[in-house]
């Protein structure tokens, strides 16, 4: 006879208060642990202007019934960055990998966009102050606070007023943060 399915409460983490973003069905306990789901940061925070923001949870223990999930990505939909790509305007992308200060290896990929046409080797040397700048908050924070400082924009902001030293940007975002295995 075949095992009947039961339906499990999905449980946010602390740092987003702890609310249920959902429910899954599973065998037992063990069948769920490690299903990746994508929770909407409007429905963590109840903020529609954070609509457009994305956070990958990983469910990885069940405590009575209730799937409780830790932090293991973040994600800006792309038609929301189409929207400040404009012509005559430079891009700077940047992709690094480093550590949080939990041990836990990350992938940021970020975008920046700055008024005007300028010069690659001007983008090189924004590129490499982004890199410092980014890698140097990153470090000394754990990957849940990392999340939230994205996804409230004063990651972004911080890093923003740093680059300002070396060229004025016009936009920038952190696009995607991926846990490395």
């Amino acid at each position: 006879m075949a095992k009947k399915k039961q339906w499990f409460e999905i449980i946010s983490p602390k740092i987003f208060g702890s609310v249920k973003v959902g429910e899954t069905l599973g065998y037992d306990e063990k069948s769920i642990i490690g299903r990746v789901i994508k929770a909407n940061l409007r429905d963590l925070t109840g903020d529609f202007k954070k609509s457009h923001i994305s956070v990958k949870l990983i469910i990885d223990k069940v405590v009575e019934g209730k799937a409780h999930t830790s932090i293991y990505g973040y994600v800006v939909q792309r038609q929301y960055l189409q929207r400040f790509l404009y012509k005559k305007m430079s891009k700077v992308d940047l992709i690094a990998d480093t550590y949080t200060s939990d041990k836990k290896k990350v992938r940021l990929k970020l975008i920046s966009t700055i008024n005007g046409r300028i010069q690659t080797s001007k983008k090189k040397i924004i590129r490499a102050a982004l890199k410092k700048g980014l890698l140097k908050l990153v470090n000394n924070m754990d990957l849940d606070n990392l999340v939230f400082m994205c996804a409230m924009n004063k990651l972004q902001t911080t890093l923003a007023k740093k680059i300002r030293k070396v060229h004025p940007l016009r936009f920038l975002e952190i696009r995607r943060i991926d846990l490395l295995k």
